[in-house]
């Protein structure tokens, strides 16, 4: 349970939350911070996209920690993941529909894909997802079919670190982001079609995230550059950034 001056997060005017994150289009405002250690994760955007408890073997762990840094832990190995509710106020289709995708992830290799948030149908175009490739080489934003990959530098580190991952979509042009930072850009025509939503797994119900989430973001609009950074420097103090 947080209890920190930092939270409880109400949305209301204004351009940013307590905590400094942007509001403007928000769709999706999941916060581990705000978890109160029971029942579903409650979305602080005021659209009621909880992330539902699901059978227990299936359950991420909550982890409470100080300086609003708690987290679930997701373990690929028991396929564990949240199903998110409400999934038909979600940004679909083509063409002059944008969306931003974005959160808090730390994760280990596994010998699969793994992703932080994903929502629409297990066909080529179909889905939106964020996250990384088999061995943590790549941030891939993605339609399924058509993949945004950004390849880390070699001296990089990903395993085992918290890094903010943020995907944008224009309706042509994707982005991605890391830590605050656009690292790829990209063409592509991605119908987006009301499937399912997860946390920690692909729409095919598979490639489970292995490791720590904290926080998610999704907008329907294309987060700018300078909001982009906005939502990094508002959350990278809770993780030693």
């Amino acid at each position: 349970k947080c209890c920190s001056a930092e939270s409880p997060i109400v949305l209301g005017g204004d351009k940013y939350l307590n905590n400094g994150v942007v509001t403007d289009n928000m769709l999706l405002y999941l916060d581990a911070a705000s978890y109160q250690g029971f029942g579903n994760w409650l979305d602080q955007s005021g659209n009621h996209h909880h992330a539902q408890n699901l059978a227990i073997a299936r359950n991420p762990k909550f982890v409470s920690q100080p300086n609003n840094a708690s987290y679930f832990v997701f373990e690929s190995a028991n396929s564990q993941y949240f199903d998110v509710l409400n999934q038909e106020t979600m940004v679909y289709g083509t063409g002059n529909n944008p969306r931003t995708l974005s959160g808090w992830i730390n994760v280990q290799p596994t010998n699969n894909w793994q992703w932080l948030f994903t929502y629409g149908v297990a066909a080529g175009g179909q889905t939106m997802c964020l996250g990384f490739t088999r061995d943590m080489t790549q941030v891939c934003f993605s339609g399924y079919g058509g993949d945004l990959l950004f390849t880390k530098p070699s001296a990089t580190v990903w395993a085992g670190q918290w890094l903010y991952l943020c995907g944008t979509y224009s309706g042509t042009t994707a982005k991605v982001y890391v830590n605050g930072q656009l690292v790829a850009t990209g063409q592509f025509n991605w119908n987006t079609i009301k499937g399912i939503m997860s946390i920690g797994r692909q729409t095919n119900g598979n490639e489970f995230a292995n490791g720590k989430i904290s926080q998610i973001s999704c907008y329907s609009k294309e987060l700018s550059a300078d909001e982009v950074l906005q939502n990094y420097n508002a959350l990278k103090g809770r993780y030693g950034l």
